[in-house]
């Protein structure tokens, strides 16, 4: 059974769907047990270079119980100001971002209530960025 639009909507909300990308080491914490803490891990984890020029893209995946990915992460949206080419870098560097975040430390609990829900993050990277979360 697919989660209702409303459902998508307000585990995206809860995840602040915006996260400002920087350079800056990872480091994982204790396994998160809510949608913020989940929202703060992914934050701290999902960090890249900008490939040139500025960056908006919005990548769309599900996680399994264990905070593993289930499917493939989709780049529902992508905007660059530069060539088609360095947009799919830019895209292709964020996937690759996400990939080195897994699998998110979550409890038993959190990952019972995420599985299978798509999660949608909005990523700007370079000059549009904005300062902070």
């Amino acid at each position: 059974m697919r989660p209702s639009k409303a459902k998508i909507k307000a585990i995206a909300g809860a995840l602040g769907l915006t996260l400002c990308a920087a350079n800056a080491n990872t480091a994982r914490a204790d396994p998160a047990n809510s949608l913020i803490e989940l929202r703060d891990a992914l934050n701290a984890c999902l960090r890249t270079t900008s490939p040139g020029g500025k960056l908006d893209v919005t990548i769309v995946f599900s996680l399994k119980r264990d905070g593993n990915l289930l499917g493939k992460p989709v780049i529902r949206y992508s905007k660059m100001t530069d060539a088609p080419d360095a947009r799919r870098r830019g895209a292709s560097a964020v996937a690759a971002a996400l990939q080195g975040c897994l699998p998110l430390p979550i409890t038993e609990s959190l990952g019972n209530a995420i599985a299978g829900r798509p999660f949608a993050i909005r990523i700007r990277l370079g000059e549009a960025a904005p300062a902070s979360i």
